[in-house]
């Protein structure tokens, strides 16, 4: 455990977020660059987002899934955020839980453009920062502000 900092330098790479109130590491799935079912190229979008918001401090953990088509081997359904490639598009859902309370997550659009969805998510996550209280998941937050409340604000 100790030599963890140090192995992260040895990389050359930023440390990674996998524990506490933040944005955890993005998890995807092959999408178009390895898989031959990907219909979109969730590699590159996952970067992106990773780049954007990884290690993020925010009120509660949260969760991001990217995957290049149905088959959601990133396990979307589950995340706080979940984008799944489609062949006209992103879809993107929100609200997923695992754990001891799960719960799959609702699509809230569909046939968005890399760009489209990129900034759907970084709404998504700033509503999440501005309104979760602390520990919150997208799941609570949701339940207690309403889907319609939350559709209004981010879309």
């Amino acid at each position: 455990e100790e030599d963890i900092d140090r192995a992260w330098a040895d990389l050359g790479l930023p440390p990674g977020a996998a524990v506490g109130l933040c944005v955890r590491s993005v998890k995807a799935c092959p999408g178009t660059t390895f898989c031959r079912l990907g219909q979109q190229d969730s590699l590159a979008v996952a970067g992106e987002l990773d780049k954007r918001h990884h290690g993020r401090q925010l009120p509660g953990k949260f969760k991001i899934g990217v995957a290049g088509c149905v088959n959601q081997c990133s396990e979307t359904c589950i995340k706080d955020l979940g984008l799944v490639g489609k062949k006209d598009g992103w879809t993107v859902m929100v609200g997923g839980n695992g754990g001891s309370r799960p719960q799959l997550a609702e699509t809230i659009a569909e046939g968005l453009s890399d760009a489209d969805a990129l900034a759907l998510a970084d709404r998504i996550v700033g509503y999440f920062e501005e309104n979760a209280k602390k520990m919150d998941r997208m799941s609570k937050l949701l339940k207690r502000v309403g889907m319609d409340a939350f559709k209004e604000a981010v879309l």
